[in-house]
């Protein structure tokens, strides 16, 4: 039977893990350990959309409404290529909200319901669990808990070439926006950007490898370069200066694993795989990691048990979204390339394409203003139908 449980990292996941195993099992004590300040955080926002929520008010119709509570509304997101609007955008539901402001939420609600919270506990040895009857890697990408076993778990590492750095910016911008800008003196930079809360927004920056080498990168400082990208950003930043908070400009780790537990240790969230920023899933996957793991450690009979039922439940979607993911970050490895080779439509349309979730059947019901928008001006590739878009827009102006 399980009894105690440890949780390293208190992030959403951790966090979130936390709360619903005790909200569920009062008697199962769980102890939290972070290395951060309970008031600190790296990062900007984080966004939540529609079908993320609806799991939370699931899972805990408590903490969700406080997190609804604090969302700020991001109705559409704005496709820019090369100073041009391309409309590949269809109405949507959710939010972001500040970081902090989130795991302040879950903070609260995890010590009201009696979790032992330890901040500023920087873990070097895991025998700080050994009266533990389950240990939980909720660390992150560079997860101790997964480091230690990791010829157990089959963790396997790559890197990216691109690089790209989290900043945040002291105005809200009115939507989701993914602007690809095509440089002077060529290359290419991408910003992402969205608002969090009524003046403040996430921005973050990325380079292609082309485009680092040619603008000379590597020889600056982090600052520097924080400096030199967003100078090609001004008009759209409106005159404010990015914001860094160990804005690190670095590469992504694709991190997976064969194995989701060995022994007492088990892993969610980062820890277990990363999600790249482009499809935007990493908390909410974290998040339904620690949903499924709650539901398993509070209703089996053996910790066994328990970590089957959590892999079984989880690791067909999260499949899934792993090829999507690599779809998405395989395209983004070298974008500048992409702008220089195809029009705006056209980069749209592969776009969309890129994780192969989007079909034709699909991007008609969804994207018809895309469609009618890519067939006026002569794209390749498209649906038979949207031509029949197209034609529709043009007796209805």
């Amino acid at each position: 039977m399980i009894r105690k449980i440890g949780i390293l990292g208190g992030g959403p996941a951790g966090l979130y893990l936390a709360l619903l195993v005790k909200r569920r099992r009062p008697d199962i004590e769980v102890r939290v350990l972070e290395r951060s300040p309970a008031d600190a955080t790296w990062g900007f926002g984080v966004v939540l959309a529609d079908g993320g929520l609806r799991q939370l008010a699931e899972a805990d119709p408590d903490s969700f409404a406080r997190i609804q509570a604090e969302l700020h509304p991001i109705p559409r997101q704005i496709f820019r290529v090369r100073g041009e609007d391309v409309p590949i955008d269809k109405a949507r539901s959710g939010g972001a909200i500040g970081r902090l402001a989130l795991l302040q939420i879950l903070q609260g609600t995890c010590l009201a319901l009696g979790v032992q919270l330890q901040f500023r506990t920087d873990v070097a040895d895991l025998n700080v669990f050994d009266d533990c009857d389950v240990v939980v890697g909720a660390d992150g990408s560079n997860s101790l808990v997964r480091e230690r076993f990791s010829n157990a778990f089959g963790t396997r590492t790559r890197f990216l070439t691109n690089r790209f750095a989290w900043f945040g910016v002291d105005r809200a911008f009115d939507a989701s926006h993914l602007n690809f800008k095509q440089l002077p003196g060529g290359g290419a930079l991408c910003g992402h950007y969205y608002a969090y809360a009524k003046d403040k927004s996430t921005f973050v920056m990325e380079c292609d490898a082309p485009t680092w080498d040619l603008l000379g990168l590597d020889r600056l400082t982090d600052t520097e370069r924080r400096l030199k990208t967003q100078a090609f950003f001004a008009d759209e930043l409106g005159g404010f200066e990015l914001v860094e908070n160990n804005s690190i400009w670095r590469r992504f780790p694709v991190v997976t694993n064969e194995r989701w537990h060995y022994g007492r240790y088990v892993l969610l969230g980062d820890a277990l795989r990363t999600a790249h920023f482009s499809i935007g899933s990493g908390t909410r996957m974290a998040l339904e990691d620690a949903i499924a793991l709650a539901a398993a450690v509070t209703g089996a009979s053996t910790r066994d048990d328990a970590f089957e039922t959590y892999a079984a439940s989880r690791q067909g979607p999260m499949s899934k979204l792993a090829s999507a993911a690599q779809g998405s970050f395989d395209w983004y490895e070298r974008f500048s390339e992409k702008l220089d080779q195809l029009p705006p439509a056209e980069l749209g349309l592969s776009f969309l394409r890129r994780t192969g979730r989007i079909g034709d059947e699909r991007m008609v019901r969804d994207f018809p203003n895309f469609l009618a928008y890519a067939a006026a001006r002569g794209a390749a590739g498209l649906p038979a139908a949207a031509s029949q878009l197209h034609r529709t827009e043009n007796a209805n102006a």
